[in-house]
């Protein structure tokens, strides 16, 4: 028997339950980690093995569950089908508690629903990052008596991290080290293609054509960069979960083309003059470490779910007219090298996030009968 078990396959859900890790370790209790070749690289294992188990079905993570047998569960939110609602649908019928943390504002019925709409892979307890996510969960029809408000472990972190970075900024990476005085401009991909479709009337596993994808946005932003003639640094950072990549340096023009998937992405925005990006969650991590972003999204279709935009702490350039005007001025005045480098305080990213998520694990348990 052990006393939880983290499960978290995909790198939001991975983040948010990393900083967890050190905290029940340190309370003395024993644990294990599931997790995804896309996850495992994001998780503090603190000695901890961290297994990736085959689960399709939620009688293969029961199977899981009555070899472990763990006193609660505790999962990030991942898309449907995955490992985490297996595990918390099986931790239901075996009695055993489970507890989510959340990492994105929106969708919050959809990550818990099945395809029916029925909250069959509803927690006991849902952590929120805010009063904002727990409303509009409650609205989406989220009981608000399993609702709390903790904070994100994540993003408590990064602002962390991110005060730590004033005092000493982190190494440069070798992806960017031979720029030399060139802006540097980030571009945070994501796998929009595969997932809603690249085309309109398409459809992905996840939804219909988003009305973009990430192959037209970056020739997009890559097209404006040159009309500023600056000479600049271009970097692509794909997503974790995009599988076939070839890792490059190219110039065009007077762009330096760099594309990488496997990197401190927190450390390449430290040190990029300004980040650009779709609805990915690094556009608010850019914000919390004081680096101009953007979401750039044209041809929109459907509701906005970017989460830095929804929150109201970035612009949501909808053309490539609204985009250049954005990407000029920062040119103009230097990006982010310019500004203020102290670390502001969100409600989101609150210092006792990870702890606050803990104890609500353990006061979960001490309600066993």
């Amino acid at each position: 028997m052990i006393d939880f078990l983290l499960c978290a396959t995909d790198a939001g859900g991975a983040r948010n339950l990393a900083p967890l890790v050190g905290l029940f370790l340190g309370r003395g209790l024993k644990g294990a980690i599931f997790a995804s070749g896309v996850s495992a690289p994001f998780l503090d294992n603190e000695g901890l093995n961290i297994e990736i188990p085959s689960v399709a079905t939620i009688d293969d993570a029961a199977r899981h569950l009555s070899q472990k047998k763990p006193l609660v569960v505790i999962c990030g939110t991942a898309r449907d089908g995955s490992v985490e609602r297996f595990i918390i649908a099986a931790a239901k019928q075996a009695l055993i508690r489970s507890v989510v943390v959340l990492d994105e504002w929106f969708h919050y019925r959809l990550r818990f629903a099945d395809e029916y709409g029925n909250l069959t892979y509803l927690p006991d307890i849902i952590c929120c990052q805010d009063e904002l996510a727990k409303k509009e969960a409650e609205r989406e029809g989220i009981p608000g008596r399993i609702l709390r408000i903790t904070g994100s472990p994540s993003l408590a972190r990064l602002a962390a991290l991110g005060e730590r970075f004033t005092l000493e900024p982190p190494a440069v990476s070798d992806v960017i080290r031979g720029s030399g005085n060139l802006p540097v401009v980030t571009y945070l991909s994501e796998t929009h293609a595969a997932d809603y479709g690249s085309a309109p009337g398409e459809q992905g596993p996840l939804g219909s054509f988003l009305g973009y994808t990430e192959d037209t946005v970056r020739e997009e932003i890559i097209g404006v960069l040159k009309e500023s003639c600056m000479p600049i640094m271009f970097v692509e950072k794909l997503h974790p979960a995009q599988r076939e990549f070839n890792c490059r340096k190219t110039q065009e023009g007077n762009i330096a083309f760099v594309v990488v998937r496997d990197i401190d992405v927190w450390s390449l925005m430290w040190h990029s003059a300004f980040v650009i990006g779709m609805r990915s969650m690094g556009l608010l991590e850019s914000v919390i470490l004081r680096r101009p972003a953007v979401s750039f999204q044209p041809g929109l279709t459907g509701p906005q779910l970017c989460s830095a935009v929804r929150l109201g702490l970035i612009p949501c350039a909808l053309s490539r007219q609204e985009l250049k005007g954005w990407c000029f001025q920062q040119l103009k005045t230097g990006g982010s090298f310019s500004g203020d480098r102290r670390i502001q305080d969100f409600p989101f990213t609150r210092k006792d996030a990870a702890e606050n998520v803990v104890n609500l694990v353990q006061e979960t348990v001490k309600e066993l009968p």
